[in-house]
């Protein structure tokens, strides 16, 4: 975060009047010390990672921005970029502060009910004014999202539920998707009796799928999924073996180690042989963490590796059958799985990205 930011950014209008606007309209408010967006394809280039507080004035507490850049807004073929804007997806509506305004040597004209945001005599925005508040409307930049046919999205990003969509500003077709309903089951979210992890490495969950037929194109009948509890990002490795599990496992143990430059302190898997044996035990003793291991013959109580492997496989399915690819390919499909569950914002995560929360960086999906 730039130094010259107040490291709190207040704004007081009621959520209650927001609940009444249309979803591409924003508010330009002289309460806001900072330009907040909602809709990360506003954004013109990658983000730079901020945690920059928003005081809500409500019970909810304060927000947290995900990220600052430079946003475009259109607005009858005329474009607006906006400097230093922070990115709050969960905000019902855009704000624009009109006094960062102000700094851009923009003003505004107003009569009536109308008002008009000028820079060097040019009308760049203009609006009504409605309960006191400049309300304004905008054009997403992006042709894709555009369109009226939401489906490539859909399809591109794996086929992921209404609530994904929506989070990232993407109209969500109120049609059923007929891959969905074929390759989807909708069984209950499995029991977790772990502590909330607060860091990445607190906990990490394993767990093997297989044997899966045919093998893959390259062999492989097995894969590994290793899932961070904090941020639920998830790791895949392939085998051939279950004996290979000890292996990749440290690999991925070393590598993540490496990368978080911290180390692992709790990992839980279920009692089959490939996790409780010799191997396992000597290096857990070795390098001090904790290993927690789930009852016999009770797979949901693993709760954060059963799940993933669930909404893998789900995923899988759907691109699969989208795709029309042979049942060898589906190493090739499970990676992408989890490559796009990892981007892709999670609900009970603020909306918030797995990428995101284990990186610390925001990428744009396009």
């Amino acid at each position: 975060m730039c130094q010259h930011f107040n490291p709190t950014a207040h704004f007081t209008i009621a959520q209650a009047l927001a609940t009444y606007l249309e979803q591409q309209q924003l508010i330009i408010y002289c309460g806001a010390t900072h330009h907040m967006i909602n809709n990360l394809h506003l954004f013109l280039s990658s983000l730079k990672p901020t945690s920059i507080q928003v005081e809500t004035g409500d019970a909810n507490g304060n927000l947290t921005a995900l990220g600052i850049g430079t946003v475009k807004i259109i607005r009858d073929n005329k474009a607006l970029n906006l400097k230093n804007c922070l990115y709050i997806p969960c905000l019902k509506h855009n704000l624009i502060s009109l006094l960062e305004l102000f700094k851009e040597e923009l003003t505004v004209n107003h009569r009536d009910n109308t008002f008009n945001l000028m820079s060097q005599g040019k009308e760049i925005l203009r609006g009504k004014i409605i309960n006191k508040l400049m309300i304004s409307t905008y054009s997403v930049p992006t042709s894709l999202l555009t369109s009226p046919d939401k489906t490539p999205w859909h399809n591109r990003l794996g086929h992921p539920g209404p609530a994904v969509l929506k989070s990232l500003g993407i109209e969500v077709d109120k049609d059923n998707c007929l891959i969905c309903e074929a390759s989807k089951s909708h069984e209950q979210p499995f029991n977790n009796d772990f502590k909330q992890a607060l860091n990445t490495l607190d906990f990490v969950h394993m767990d093997v799928v297989g044997p899966v037929k045919p093998s893959s194109v390259s062999g492989n009948c097995y894969f590994l999924t290793i899932v961070d509890q904090a941020s639920s990002f998830k790791i895949i490795e392939f085998l051939k073996t279950k004996s290979e599990v000890f292996v990749n496992f440290c690999i991925a143990k070393r590598e993540t180690e490496n990368f978080k430059n911290k180390t692992l302190k709790q990992l839980v898997t279920n009692r089959g042989g490939e996790f409780v044996n010799h191997n396992f035990k000597k290096l857990s003793d070795n390098f001090g963490y904790v290993h927690i291991m789930a009852p016999p013959e009770t797979s949901q109580h693993k709760g954060f590796a059963e799940r993933a492997n669930h909404t893998i496989l789900e995923k899988t399915r759907c691109l699969m059958s989208q795709e029309n690819l042979p049942k060898d390919y589906w190493e090739d499909a499970v990676s992408t799985a989890a490559l796009l569950l990892n981007l892709s914002p999670t609900t009970s995560r603020k909306n918030q990205s797995p990428h995101f929360l284990w990186t610390n960086t925001l990428l744009k999906l396009e």
